[in-house]
């Protein structure tokens, strides 16, 4: 098969994924389960927020950085930018839900992932608000926030690996 064949199969496969679902979706609908029709475009429906909230935090900070080259981006920006962007992988641990469709318990493995990601942000910010030289008042509130949370991100962290099955070695 050539690539454009392939991508066309990959992409028809998507399709026909996305209307299964909607059908799915549809079905529960016109069968009356009107609460589990709400459930479903709620849980699509904040699944795409977090996941633009994400996209949006991402963008800033890229944005921020080519700034940085031209020394017209401020470091207090770039930690008020990572420690949202913490706080929105932070979140989506809360419920231990992954939202979108159908819904599901988050794996112990994307509960890591989710307070690894955060953890660095969390730590970026921490790195930024000390370069920055603005914060002098509020500086020491400001960075024992960030080192809660990076205390509840090891935490996270840690409650994955406890619930683990590992091979032992013999």
């Amino acid at each position: 098969h050539s690539v454009n064949e392939r991508i066309l199969t990959e992409e028809a496969a998507e399709d026909t994924f996305h209307r299964v679902v909607f059908r799915e979706i549809e079905t529960k609908y016109l069968n009356g389960d009107f609460a589990g029709w709400q459930e479903a475009w709620g849980g699509i429906f904040v699944g795409a927020l977090r996941c633009m909230a994400s996209r949006c935090m991402c963008l800033s900070l890229y944005l921020l950085h080519l700034q940085r080259d031209s020394k017209t981006a401020k470091d207090s920006e770039v930690s008020e930018l990572s420690e949202s962007l913490g706080t929105i992988h932070y979140a989506m641990l809360s419920g231990s839900q992954m939202y979108g469709y159908p819904m599901h318990i988050l794996t112990p493995f994307r509960k890591r992932l989710l307070a690894e990601t955060a953890l660095v942000c969390f730590k970026n910010a921490v790195d930024a608000s000390s370069n920055s030289g603005e914060l002098s008042d509020n500086e020491d509130q400001v960075t024992w926030d960030l080192i809660f949370m990076i205390g509840k991100c090891y935490e996270k962290i840690a409650s994955t690996y406890k619930r683990e099955q590992f091979p032992s070695s013999a």
